[in-house]
């Protein structure tokens, strides 16, 4: 989609309009999203120690670990499609290459000319 939004408004423009889509769902979870006042928050001691970070104790749990691996797997698999399928169906000759993405006009015929 972005390959498509810079070439319907330019790199500049697209660029502001990914910046204010991130700007503003930012802004909403800010606004709306709050924290349990309920949760009790352990004091620490030294911030730079990797267990105030990550919780190691996680990685302990073979159901976890698989879960994480599996979840990395899946996404693996799932993004290989996703940014490599114009490219494979260029290979494949199936691609639509001349159409214009939905948004953008298509270039309309001279006045002058009749096809009927």
């Amino acid at each position: 989609m972005t390959k498509y939004l810079i070439t319907a408004v330019g790199f500049n423009n697209a660029v502001r309009l990914l910046a204010t889509v991130i700007t503003t769902t930012s802004i909403f979870s800010l606004v709306f999203a709050r924290p349990n006042p309920e949760h009790s928050h352990p004091e620490t001691e030294q911030w730079i120690k990797l267990e105030t970070w990550v919780d190691t104790e996680v990685f302990k749990n073979k159901a976890f670990c698989w879960f994480m691996i599996a979840i990395a797997f899946l996404r693996f698999g799932y993004y290989a499609v996703l940014f490599n399928l114009k490219e494979w169906a260029s290979a494949l000759e199936t691609a639509m290459t001349t159409s214009a993405p939905p948004f953008q006009k298509t270039p309309s015929k001279p006045s002058g000319s009749s096809a009927y």
